[in-house]
């Protein structure tokens, strides 16, 4: 059951407990940012997010009223139940939407949008935003080609929307551009180098082994990707993305459970907060007891899994190029969620994708996208494993284990010699 009455919110924000049979906590960050499962008195339960993070609330309750709501399938995404500012003096909150009300979910995702338009913005004595979410239950994040078939298919659909009426703000992802990312690795590298003579020399046959590395692979390999950064780059065609559609962010759900709605309880971070500078966290995840325990386990990776597909974190979404979503859902590696994608499931799942992409999104001959696909991957892969690197020389204390870190580091090397290798 999905309660559609939101009379368990008080005006100022907190929570009714006379209305609530019980409550858990999910997530606690700065600023009093929170997520917690509510059990209702009058039945079923919801997951509530408060965040001090106001703008970036705002910006969420606008892509649930815009861009969930054109999707072919909105079912895949939790339904955003309410949406409020608590104001020092006054609230401005989502109009119940119960059967009572006379007022129908469709008006009161509108009325999200009223309170959300650029003239509703917060003022600076706004304490907090919540957002009351469909709780869809637990996730499972284990790679399943079956799911990412299906993913793929509404991912064709929704890079195929018309985005001139969406106004989205922000039109970055969390990670720089695929230009910006090949810039600053051939700034790093130099925009003449040739790699060692060894390397360079493709008339030497020599063992693998004896190959000098580049961020821990084969030098010849990133030689290769190199010259094709510079003489045949992959032609960007913006369109409508999720933005950060990582393992984390979707999965099956089969039955009641955990699932924390876009954020990773690890790193303490803001609920949809980005990273911070010069991280390699990924935020956000659903993160779970089910999901620590699976993330323990690699042998889990290439499981079936069964039920209802989910799609999370849409906090994120920006115009950018399909290979963005694609890369994040393929061979994106994350440290809380190892998996293992096969080279004939890799390229099953593209090719899917191509049969699928609106005309004038991708090449129009399989060879051709999948050349442009793997440079991409491969060029973002490459810009991960630098920053991977990094989180490995920090000090304690950041947000994955090093042991996390060191397998989402293979998973990394193993895109990259993939894609690199079909450049």
């Amino acid at each position: 059951m999905v309660p559609n009455k939101t009379d368990y919110i008080a005006a100022d924000g907190t929570v009714r407990d006379d209305r609530i049979a019980r409550r858990e906590l999910l997530y606690s960050g700065p600023k009093g940012s929170t997520v917690e499962r509510l059990y209702l008195m009058s039945g079923g339960s919801v997951v509530l997010k408060t965040t001090a993070g106001i703008a970036q609330a705002a910006r969420e309750a606008k892509v649930y009223g815009k861009v969930v709501a054109a999707l072919a399938a909105p079912s895949i995404c939790p339904q955003l139940l309410a949406y409020g500012e608590a104001i020092a003096d006054e609230s401005a909150s989502l109009p119940d939407s119960s059967p009572e009300s006379g007022l129908g979910p469709e008006a009161a995702i509108g009325a999200v949008l009223e309170l959300t338009s650029n003239a509703a913005l917060p003022c600076e004595d706004t304490q907090r935003a919540w957002l009351v979410y469909e709780d869809v239950g637990e996730l499972d994040h284990r790679f399943s080609e079956g799911a990412a078939l299906e993913l793929i298919g509404h991912m064709a659909r929704w890079h195929a929307l018309p985005t001139g009426a969406m106004a989205l703000g922000p039109e970055r992802g969390q990670k720089p551009d695929y230009v910006e990312m090949a810039a600053d690795l051939l700034t790093e590298l130099g925009w003449d180098w040739r790699g060692s003579v060894t390397s360079a020399d493709t008339g030497n046959a020599h063992e693998a082994s004896e190959e000098p590395l580049v961020f821990g692979v084969a030098e010849s390999l990133v030689l290769r990707v190199c010259n094709a950064m510079k003489q045949a780059p992959p032609v960007i065609v913006y369109a409508l993305c999720h933005g950060n559609l990582h393992a984390g962010n979707y999965g099956t759900a089969d039955r009641r459970g955990t699932c924390s709605y876009g954020v990773d309880v690890s790193t303490a971070l803001p609920v949809n907060a980005a990273p911070p500078a010069g991280s390699n966290a990924i935020s956000p995840v659903s993160h779970n007891a089910k999901t620590q325990a699976t993330s323990d386990n690699a042998s889990l990776s290439a499981a079936g899994a069964s039920g209802k597909l989910r799609v999370l974190g849409w906090g994120h979404v920006h115009r950018n190029s399909p290979y963005w979503d694609l890369h994040h859902a393929i061979d994106m590696a994350h440290p809380l969620f190892p998996r293992q994608v096969d080279d004939a499931a890799w390229e099953r799942l593209l090719t899917a994708y191509w049969e699928q992409a609106a005309e004038g999104l991708v090449p129009k001959k399989l060879e051709a996208f999948l050349r442009e696909y793997s440079l991409f991957s491969a060029v973002f892969s490459l810009w991960m494993l630098r920053l991977i690197e990094q989180d490995l020389a920090a000090s304690e204390g950041g947000p994955w284990t090093k042991e996390q870190l060191l397998r989402q580091r293979e998973e990394t090397r193993e895109a990259f010699r993939r894609c690199a290798g079909r450049v």
